[in-house]
């Protein structure tokens, strides 16, 4: 090799060595992104895509998720208001919150949805296997059942999202589908 040619292949490899590495984000990496951010409120939108039914389901409101808890106004098709922690949800009754009522899959259920918003990886470790994709401003979350319970309703679950958690996509074994997308008002 030449004098010329080996000066050439450092100043390449000094040119490489300058360039950003984008790393594989983790899960982790994303739990700890979302809870650096202010709690999130904003509006959302479900759309409920059944097996049987020729058109999805469509509801919409407004969330907040607020000292542990999120608030699930519901404004369309008709209103509703849940309040769910991790002791339940409870509905609001004119002048105070009721408990709906709670069984094991209702908290396995409660403790979940918080778990996606804040993309919880030690709760949905309990439950799935996740991979995690992407870079900080759009990391993408795909949660495979593991547990016997979790196989028996979901197929997958997609969470999308950057600064907050934009979108959760449940794949449910019988074929139905539901996607939620989560509009963050700063």
């Amino acid at each position: 090799m030449t004098r010329s040619r080996f000066i050439r292949l450092l100043a390449a490899l000094c040119a490489c060595a300058t360039l950003p590495v984008h790393a594989a984000i983790s899960v982790a990496d994303i739990t700890a992104q979302l809870r650096r951010q202010p709690e999130p409120a904003g509006t959302f939108t479900q759309t409920r895509y059944l097996r049987g039914m020729n058109r999805p389901l469509i509801a919409s409101g407004r969330f907040a998720l607020q000292q542990g808890a999120l608030y699930w106004n519901l404004e369309k098709p008709f209103a509703s208001s849940l309040r769910i922690t991790a002791d339940g949800v409870s509905q609001w009754q004119g002048e105070n919150w009721q408990p709906t009522g709670t069984t094991a899959a209702n908290e396995a259920q409660t403790r979940l949805f918080l778990a996606f918003l804040r993309a919880d990886e030690a709760t949905l470790s309990e439950y799935f296997n996740i991979t995690a994709g992407g870079e900080t401003a759009a990391w993408t979350l795909q949660l495979l059942p593991k547990t016997a319970l979790m196989r028996q309703i979901f197929d997958r679950i997609d969470i999308r999202g950057g600064a907050y958690v934009e979108q959760v996509i449940l794949e449910e074994t019988q074929g139905d589908k539901s996607e939620l997308r989560f509009h963050v008002e700063q």
